[in-house]
């Protein structure tokens, strides 16, 4: 549209694509307020709460990487700390999507779930580490609370996972 100088075409891709953003914002805010309690993945039971947390900071990083771009363009690239924690984010969230692929694909076998449990739990700890680090340092601080209040209204809710999990994980793996 820009090569071609069609203004109309233009203003249909631009403000496509402010609505597109402004439903994530919905969408992530939506799903931080409830806990993505009405998110209603088709999966098992074990896996159910995981995937729930897994939309919900999809929705979340679509968001966040959206307003990065579109706000902060090519100095995105410079601000090498904020693109290298989008690239956490992203990167957990497919170590936490695979831990829960293989978990199903296997067959959900007794012995790995403390294993699966651990991992994922691992792997959301770190995204929202990510999120948070993005939030505090980001340029425009104003702008950074505003998502950090969009992203988690209620506070960062994800712990790591525990010593008693890790001690289950340990006593699997000798097993």
């Amino acid at each position: 549209a820009v090569a071609s100088r069609d203004l109309a075409m233009f203003d249909k891709a631009f403000f496509a694509h402010i609505g597109f953003t402004i439903g994530h914002a919905f969408r992530a805010f939506l799903l931080g307020l409830t806990g993505a309690a009405f998110v209603f993945p088709p999966e098992r039971r074990r896996s159910r709460r995981f995937l729930r947390h897994l939309t919900r900071l999809s929705s979340a990083f679509a968001l966040v990487s959206d307003i990065s771009m579109a706000v902060l363009g090519g100095r995105l690239k410079r601000l090498e700390k904020i693109s290298g924690r989008l690239a956490d984010i992203l990167a957990y969230l497919y170590i936490a999507s695979a831990c829960v692929k293989k978990f199903h694909d296997d067959g959900a076998p007794k012995p790995d779930r403390p294993l699966f449990r651990w991992a994922t739990e691992f792997a959301l700890h770190q995204a929202q580490t990510a999120f948070v680090g993005i939030f505090d340092n980001f340029p425009y601080r104003v702008l950074g609370m505003v998502l950090r209040r969009i992203v988690f209204p209620w506070g960062p809710r994800f712990r790591p996972p525990s010593d008693i999990a890790g001690a289950r994980v340990a006593r699997a793996l000798l097993e």
